[in-house]
C-alpha cells in the first residue's frame, strides 16, 4: 500500500469490502461449477433427444414426420 496511513474506519471499511469480494469470489466460484454440471447434463440429454428423434424418424413413412413430429412432441419446436 501507498504511505498514506488509514484511519480505523477506513481499515474496517477496507476489511468488510475485503470480506464482501472473498464471499463473493466464493459464491462464484461454488455457481461457476454448477453451471458446468448442468452444461454437461443439457448435452447428454439433447444427445440422447437426437438418438430418438433419430430412432422416431426411421420408423415413421415418409411424408408423416413434421406432422408426427407436431403431433407427439409438442414440446419441441423449430430449433
Amino acid at each position: 500500500m501507498s504511505e498514506k496511513t488509514l484511519t480505523k474506519l477506513e481499515q474496517r471499511d477496507l476489511h468488510a469490502l475485503a470480506k464482501a469480494i472473498n464471499d463473493r469470489e466464493t459464491t462464484i466460484r461454488q455457481l461457476r461449477g454448477k453451471t458446468e454440471d448442468f452444461a454437461g447434463q443439457t448435452i447428454t440429454e439433447a444427445m440422447l433427444q437426437g438418438r430418438d428423434l433419430i430412432k422416431a424418424r426411421a420408423s415413421i413413412p415418409h411424408g408423416d414426420w413434421i406432422n408426427w413430429l407436431a403431433v407427439q412432441c409438442p414440446l419441441l419446436n423449430d430449433r
